[in-house]
């Protein structure tokens, strides 16, 4: 990728963006991110209401500020999209072995 062809978005664009790549790659691509990154830091953020500590991690979230309703609806429909990807089910067993 070119870095000029790089540019910003928020936490959610972020999230909508792993799907599409995860849905249009099967889970090859976009599912691990996703799964291991984006989607602990917005059931954390938003849906348990913890703030995050650190000052980039602050930043990130008040960017990217939804209703915790409109949250865990928004991750429900995300999962309805990828949780048929062969790879789902591979790094959903992975993420619970390192748990």
């Amino acid at each position: 990728m070119y870095k000029e062809n790089l540019v910003y978005c928020d936490l959610f664009e972020h999230l909508i963006l792993h799907t599409l790549i995860a849905k249009e790659s099967n889970g090859i691509h976009g599912l691990a991110g996703y799964l291991v990154f984006i989607l602990p830091n917005i059931e954390e953020w938003y849906v348990s209401e913890i703030d995050p500590i650190l000052e980039w991690q602050k930043y990130c979230k008040d960017k990217a500020n939804l209703s915790k309703e409109y949250t865990e609806q928004l991750l429900i429909e995300i999962d309805k999209k990828v949780n048929n990807t062969d790879m789902y089910k591979q790094y959903k067993q992975e993420i619970s072995k390192n748990i």
